[in-house]
């Protein structure tokens, strides 16, 4: 937990050979960034143990890897293959690689996976997690990544207080997706506060913010005055909802 691999030209192994038993292999708040390794190979491997009377489980949460020439992540013999809020991005091959057992797939960030079908498959994405600048190494998330306030807060064996950096986990309401957590808490309140068709305190302007700002957002509409209905009135229409609102 909470290391950061950069460059080198090797795989990087996590193993559990159990014997007879069990075994768990936890790999939590990691970045695996520019390792340069063969094509056939993988920059993370998690593997279990392929011997009769043994049982293995992988739990892989909130690591970030990327940028690696060959494959990102790749697991094998497990029993039991669980990825939380992770970000497997921009790896030359593919990246997620897996045989026997297919993934539990909770919130991840996976550009290309090639797998058995998942057996769980909750809020996973293939979009662009948006990093601050991947070929220099910056693996932050930018304001308006997907991968911001998007992951699951209950992992297994808990979330480190902490990212990789030392900063502070959870900001908002949910973990951050990947290795580091961003400062954007997406708690975001507008009021509306007339019924002017644009300007401020209206509902237009109120949206074209929520839009603007990554993550959950809410909208109170507050307008003075006495009797109901309070009728906004448009002369154009309103802005398409981008972000998630309520």
């Amino acid at each position: 937990t909470h290391n950061r691999f950069s460059g080198g030209n090797s795989l990087i192994l996590f193993s559990a050979k159990s014997g007879i038993g069990t075994s768990l292999v936890i790999v939590k708040n990691n970045v695996i960034w520019n390792r340069d390794i063969a094509a056939d190979e993988c920059a993370l491997v998690v593997e279990g143990d392929f011997e009769p009377g043994t049982f293995v489980r992988a739990l892989v949460a909130n690591n970030t890897v990327a940028m690696n020439n060959g494959a990102g992540v790749c697991y094998s013999d497990v029993d039991i293959a669980d990825f939380y809020n992770n970000i497997f991005f921009l790896n030359s091959i593919v990246d997620l690689r897996g045989s026997g057992v297919g993934p539990n797939l909770y919130y991840n960030q996976i550009g290309l996976r090639t797998t058995p079908a998942p057996l769980l498959n909750f809020g996973s994405s293939t979009a662009n997690p948006l990093f601050n600048n991947a070929l220099g190494g910056d693996l932050r998330l930018q304001a308006a990544s997907p991968a911001v306030n998007s992951g699951f807060n209950n992992v297994p064996l808990g979330i480190s207080s902490v990212d990789v950096a030392g900063k502070v986990r959870i900001v908002g309401t949910a973990i951050d997706r990947g290795a580091h957590e961003s400062l954007n808490s997406g708690l975001f309140v507008l009021s509306v506060t007339n019924v002017n068709n644009s300007g401020t305190g209206s509902l237009r302007d109120a949206i074209t913010q929520a839009n603007a700002t990554p993550g959950l957002n809410g909208i109170l509409f507050n307008i003075p005055g006495a009797g109901c209905p309070k009728v906004i009135q448009l002369t154009t229409e309103l802005p398409q909802i981008t972000e998630s609102l309520v």
